[in-house]
């Protein structure tokens, strides 16, 4: 009896859970608190577009010649090399973004609150001039309909990191 087979499927599973973990923290921590500046978007865009144009040459290139493939299932092919190139950028770059984010930064802003948002994040929306959009800092306390918040931030060269937001 080999050893081989339960090794591999130890190492498969052990990569499945990790990629279940990652994916779930991005969903539920990283993506809330990450914003992108504009050259980590174009990165984004073109690296994601160079991603999926290299994932279905090699999906054309690695076909069996002895199938019979229709144009509807290249059509799904390519819909699907995109959207997973799309899916693995957006997380690939939150993390660098979040983990190259070191030097800390405040500044005070007006708020205006959202009740709701990204995945319930009840909040204040305040803009950063850093990344030039508006930015949700959740659970920031009680908030009301309007006045000024100090927001705490990790800066770094593909963009910010919200830590917290304290009501003045």
């Amino acid at each position: 009896m080999s050893k081989k087979p339960i090794l591999s499927q130890l190492l498969v599973g052990t990569a499945l859970l990790l990629f279940a973990v990652t994916i779930v923290n991005w969903l539920f921590h990283i993506d809330l608190v990450v914003y992108f500046n504009a050259l980590t978007v174009k990165i984004y865009q073109v690296s994601s577009t160079a991603l999926a144009v290299a994932g279905f040459a090699l999906m054309v290139w690695r076909r069996n010649p002895r199938l019979k493939y229709t144009p509807l299932h290249w059509l799904k092919v390519a819909g699907g090399t995109c959207v997973l190139s799309l899916l693995l950028g957006v997380v690939v770059l939150s993390y660098l973004t979040y983990w190259s984010s070191t030097l800390p930064a405040s500044y005070v802003a007006t708020y205006e609150y959202a009740a709701h948002g990204k995945r319930s994040c009840t909040g204040a929306t305040v803009y950063d001039q850093e990344v030039a959009k508006n930015v949700r800092v959740c659970h920031p306390g009680a908030l009301r309909e309007g006045g000024e918040i100090r927001v705490e931030k990790l800066s770094g060269p593909m963009g910010i990191v919200v830590q917290q937001g304290h009501l003045l």
